[in-house]
């Protein structure tokens, strides 16, 4: 799977800002950020082209920090495997 969970970002986080920041391991496909209001952080899923470089996304950027926040980043599951 080429996708990968991006939790704790900063509320003030944009679609470029998580572009700009993941492409450096690797080309990415496509980007969803979450666009919800009063909350403390917002979400993402972001699928690169190849599989290899959301292995390194995620052994790269898994508890780093961004912006002040701890980022936990993790491969993206369907329904069936959060089941």
């Amino acid at each position: 799977m080429n996708s990968i969970f991006i939790k704790n970002l900063p509320t003030i986080t944009t679609r470029d800002d998580i572009l700009n920041f993941f492409s450096e391991v690797g080309p990415i496909k496509s980007i969803y950020l979450s666009n919800a209001t009063k909350v403390k952080y917002l979400w993402a899923f972001v699928t690169y082209k190849n599989s290899s470089d959301s292995e390194k996304a995620i052994k790269r950027y898994n508890n780093f920090y961004f912006r002040g926040k701890k980022l936990l980043v993790t491969r993206a599951q369907d329904k069936e495997e959060r089941a």
